[in-house]
Order: structure tokens, then sequence, then C-alpha cells
């Protein structure tokens, strides 16, 4: 992790826990994981911009290790910081996920992950996050997809959300 990352994710973190509750995943041992309102497990990861690239980018590598915890679940979600806070993008790990088995992982285990300046997948899946941008709308620029789940959670799926966390974490090694 870089020095510039970790300012940047406790920023987004304290307006994170403006309207929601935070916990640290610990069982998981990796630090940027965290359980978001007792429902989703997060993963945050930054970059940034990278202009010696042509065009710049932004540049995330996801190790299998992350990628098998949060293939254990239902409900995660990767958090993408490029460059500013106010650039996050919050995708559904199924679809980073999808992307990711037609790619192999680098020589050091690491799914490389390239973002252009204009946020759009360098993965040759014409990918664009711009609707995936502020999704919990903490910089008012909140762009959620109409299909999507985050903002319709009633009680049932809450209660689906909650076990289906308390079965990944006794799958946990301790």
């Amino acid at each position: 992790m870089s020095e510039d990352s970790e300012p940047k994710i406790e920023k987004l973190l304290q307006e994170l826990r403006k309207g929601h509750k935070v916990t640290h995943f610990v069982e998981s041992r990796k630090r940027n994981i965290y359980i978001l309102d007792n429902t989703d497990i997060i993963y945050l990861t930054y970059s940034k911009i990278h202009f010696q690239a042509n065009p710049p980018r932004y540049f995330f590598g996801i190790s299998k290790g992350i990628t098998d915890i949060l293939k254990k679940s239902d409900n995660t979600y990767v958090l993408l910081i490029c460059g500013e806070i106010e650039n996050y993008f919050l995708i559904e790990f199924k679809k980073i996920n999808s992307i990711l088995l037609h790619k192999s992982t680098a020589q050091d285990g690491y799914w490389k992950i390239h973002i252009t300046d204009k946020f759009e997948l360098k993965e040759g899946s014409n990918f664009n996050l711009s609707s995936y941008k502020d999704r919990y709308g903490l910089f008012g620029q909140a762009g959620v997809p109409k299909d999507d789940d985050i903002n319709k959670i009633d009680e049932d799926d809450i209660k689906r959300r909650k076990e289906n966390l308390i079965n990944l974490w006794k799958s946990m090694p301790k």
C-alpha cells in the first residue's frame, strides 16, 4: 500500500461512518476489508493516477487471497478509489470477478486492473465505471444504476445478508 493511500482510505471511511456502521473485518487479516451496516463486505483499494502511461491510468492489483474471501459471500463489493476520494467507484464483486475470470494473474499472483483517466476499464471489456461513482452519495455525485439493489434492501434481504456474513465468519481460518 502506498503512502498516498492510507489517508485517502481513512478519509473515505470517515465519510462512510457518518451514515453507516463500518466495522473492520479483522478475521480476514486483510487491512482494507470492512463490513458495512452488518450486511455488506467491502474491499477498499486505492491508486494514484499514473501519468507515465499513455493514456494516463489508475492501476489496481487484487490478490487471489482477497478474491477467495470476497467469493464466499453474495453481498461483496470492491470500492476503487481513483486518485481523489471523490473518485470512488463501488462495484459488485461479481462484476469484477467476471472480468478477472478471463485474465491470468501476473507473476506476483495479483490480477491487474487498469482504469483510464476517463474511468473506463482497460481490460478489453469496454466497462465504463461512471454509473458506479459515489454510490453512497458521500460527495453529491451519486450515480446508482436503476437496477441496483443497494438502495432497495428489505428486512428479508437484510436477514439473508447477515446470515451470509455469519457463515463467512465461521468459514474463516482461525
